[in-house]
């Protein structure tokens, strides 16, 4: 093989290379959302006892009610992912996430909170 051939091939690869460091990126970020969201949640929980008077249970449900809905969803939202494209879904599922993270803020009791944070789960990624 010759200089030129194997410049001329190793150049897409070198590209498509480039663009793995970039998904990896991307996929990352999404997933440090969810973990920093979580750690948030953890933290604020005497406050969120407190203010809305929450029993063990309810302070429960708030952290278990995004497992929940995530995990039963997962297989539907792969399925979705590969056939309308996984950028869309992941476009689409960030943010919703991001808006439901709003509807966090203004949440009144520990029963919105609870939807809220099953919302949040209901996003495609």
């Amino acid at each position: 093989m010759t200089a030129h051939a194997v410049a001329a091939t190793a150049a897409p690869n070198s590209s498509a290379h480039a663009m793995r460091w970039k998904t990896l990126a991307v996929l990352s970020l999404s997933l440090v959302i969810i973990g920093l969201d979580n750690t948030i949640l953890n933290v604020a929980l005497p406050t969120l006892q407190a203010e809305f008077e929450a029993s063990a249970s309810t302070l429960q449900w708030m952290v278990d009610s995004y497992m929940l809905v995530f995990a039963g969803l997962l297989l539907v939202f792969g399925t979705l992912g590969d056939r309308f494209g996984r950028k869309l879904a992941l476009q689409a599922g960030v943010s919703i996430f991001g808006l439901a993270s709003l509807g966090a803020l203004v949440a009144d009791s520990s029963g919105e909170l609870i939807a809220v944070r099953a919302l949040m789960a209901s996003a495609p990624r």
